[in-house]
């Protein structure tokens, strides 16, 4: 996790994150608890570890991975020009006006964002956190946030908290070797959801049957 927040350009590359949306009425159409609850809790802790700058110091190993992963050097790419740079190969939808514009405005607001707001939605974020990481016993309701979720327990307690710890132990639910090589199995509570379901229906059938 150390090694990704310092090889990659977190803050740079990318257009704000806005931590402070969280702190808007959760009646507006654009609150975050109104979206898809995978976005919704990948974007909570990225919103966290944007609003706190995470980073991590940089090693040799992390001058080799830069060197390997980018074509120039890295030091002579201007990431802050690419913000709304995207592969065409990925881009499903292209960008509108209003995204830009709206962008451009978080993007300004972020240069003189009020340190009260920033701190009271961070604060919040964290909070949240660690009620969902509680709620599934650090399991999460996928490996994406789960990983964020545990880079921004480590960014808040440090590697030897409990909490961070507890998040150790459930690495391996999501992890499954295959025919080439380890892998990362996606949306562990879904599949949890869909055998509960199946045995649902199965009960049910039993039950017409009798």
């Amino acid at each position: 996790m150390r090694i990704v927040c310092s090889v990659f350009f977190f803050r740079e590359g990318v257009n704000s994150l806005f931590p402070e949306l969280w702190l808007f009425p959760e009646a507006l159409p654009v609150h975050p608890s109104r979206w898809w609850c995978h976005c919704r809790m990948v974007y909570l802790p990225m919103a966290y570890c944007y609003g706190h700058k995470v980073t991590a110091k940089q090693t040799p190993l992390v001058l080799e991975l830069r060197q390997e992963l980018y074509p120039v050097p890295y030091d002579s790419i201007n990431f802050a020009a690419h913000k709304n740079t995207i592969n065409q190969a990925e881009l499903y939808t292209p960008q509108t006006r209003t995204l830009r514009v709206l962008n451009a405005l978080t993007n300004l607001y972020e240069k003189v964002h009020s340190s009260w707001a920033r701190k009271k939605a961070l604060d919040f974020l964290l909070s949240y956190i660690h009620a969902e990481d509680e709620q599934t016993k650090y399991v999460d309701i996928g490996p994406v946030n789960k990983f964020v979720n545990m880079l921004s327990v480590w960014h808040a307690e440090g590697p030897d908290s409990p909490k961070f710890k507890a998040h150790k132990e459930r690495i391996p639910d999501y992890l499954w070797l295959a025919e080439d090589g380890m892998k990362v199995r996606p949306m562990l509570l879904l599949l949890l959801l869909l055998a509960l379901f199946s045995a649902a229906g199965a009960h049910g059938c039993v039950l017409l049957a009798e």
